[in-house]
């Protein structure tokens, strides 16, 4: 993050993706004489330089930027802007279309290689993704209204879920029994698709790193009740967890399903 916060937000290269969202869909040309026409400063540098540095799948954008050391597409970065189509074209980029990127050695060089991500992650960042996806732009004060209702009701109903789940497990983590409110999160366990998936059946009270590497499916619950967990968690303070069972509330009613503990766990054993 703070690699981020060091970024120079007026540097020339932004006017490129100036063009891109100006223009839309772009060739170097067509980048370069909108360059030169609405920001000659920036034109003096080549127009494929500056779209290298901001493009996602161009292996060659690393010696843009010597003091970047992760180039993987799903980290947020703000100079993760950019995909070139086969045709040549760029457009801006988008991580449900065109999917995570990331650069790896391939012999003397790095090339651009696409990433398989698990299953499991997958359907998070795409739920995800379609909770927070950008609108189209507003055209009247009913459409910021009804803008903001819609995040408003999104937030509250997180909120309600949490509440039901710190009631539900007393306060307490699942797996570690943290008592920290501040770092108790409400896990979904089958991934939220609308507020029919806030059940406190589909969901577990986690300290927010469990959270995390459940849904990442670094670790499951098993037909028995166990947790078990991937062989990258093995050797490591996690380990004390597996083979352990969870903390589950008192009320029958308020466990998890053992249809959504399966589904999960056939998603992350892939």
């Amino acid at each position: 993050m703070a690699q981020q916060q060091r970024l120079d937000m007026g540097a020339l290269y932004w006017r490129v993706l100036d063009a891109i969202k100006e223009l839309g869909p772009s060739t170097t040309e067509q980048v370069q004489e909108w360059l030169e026409e609405h920001h000659p400063a920036a034109a003096k540098t080549r127009a494929n330089d500056r779209l290298c540095l901001l493009t996602v799948n161009d292996a060659n954008r690393r010696y843009h930027n010597h003091s970047r050391r992760e180039f993987r597409s799903d980290q947020g970065h703000p100079q993760d802007a950019l995909f070139r189509r086969e045709d040549g074209v760029y457009e801006l980029y988008d991580i449900r279309r065109h999917g995570v990127w990331d650069l790896q050695p391939g012999g003397k060089s790095y090339i651009a290689v696409k990433v398989e991500l698990h299953p499991l992650r997958a359907a998070m960042d795409a739920a995800r993704t379609a909770m927070e996806r950008e609108v189209e732009p507003l055209t009247g004060e009913d459409d910021a209204r009804e803008r903001v209702m819609r995040a408003i009701a999104l937030r509250e109903g997180q909120q309600q879920f949490r509440a039901l789940l710190l009631e539900a497990y007393e306060g307490r983590c699942a797996v570690t029994g943290c008592i920290v409110p501040e770092l108790l999160e409400a896990a979904h366990i089958v991934p939220y698709r609308g507020p029919d998936t806030n059940r406190v059946d589909n969901g577990l009270l986690l300290r927010s790193d469990i959270h995390t590497l459940f849904d990442r499916g670094m670790w499951w619950v098993d037909a028995n009740g166990m947790i078990e967990l991937v062989e990258r968690l093995r050797g490591t303070e996690y380990e004390a967890h597996a083979g352990k069972r969870l903390d589950l509330p008192r009320d029958p009613d308020q466990r998890p399903h053992p249809d959504h503990l399966a589904l999960h766990r056939s998603v992350a054993q892939g």
